[in-house]
């Protein structure tokens, strides 16, 4: 009668080894991705407060006419360095005569673009709304 070995074989200890090298090199760049992942999500959700807030601010001109003037505080123009991740904000204003080919009392109404950029931004924020005198 033979006795049979106990433990394991070469070829199972190979196996073993392999199987356990790979889980080890996978969790690693699972983590990495993960945090990469919500770092973007992080600056995207920035970058989509600062847009609606200012779609909101624009929409709540009091005075029309200021929709089209780049003075400071008034809608339209470029501001860089907003937020944690140093944003640029570009507001434009395009009237009533560029989008209907008409200018008059009729049509009167104003397309505003907010676009917001950040380096590790890709692609950039972008809202638009149409607003009437």
């Amino acid at each position: 009668m033979r006795k049979t070995a106990a433990g394991f074989t070469l070829i199972e200890v190979a196996i073993a080894v392999t199987i356990l090298s790979i889980a080890l090199l996978i969790v690693p760049y699972a983590g990495i991705k993960f945090t990469r992942t919500v770092a973007n999500n992080r600056i995207r959700n920035e970058a989509n407060a600062l847009a609606d807030g200012w779609i909101a601010r624009c929409r709540e001109e009091p005075n029309y006419v200021a929709l089209d003037s780049s003075g400071t505080g008034k809608c339209k123009g470029t501001v860089t360095g907003l937020g944690t991740y140093s944003f640029t904000r570009t507001t434009t204003v395009t009237g009533d005569a560029t989008l209907s080919g008409v200018a008059d009392s009729l049509n009167d109404y104003k397309r505003i673009t907010v676009v917001v950029t950040a380096s590790g931004l890709t692609p950039s924020v972008s809202r638009t709304i149409t607003v009437a005198k």
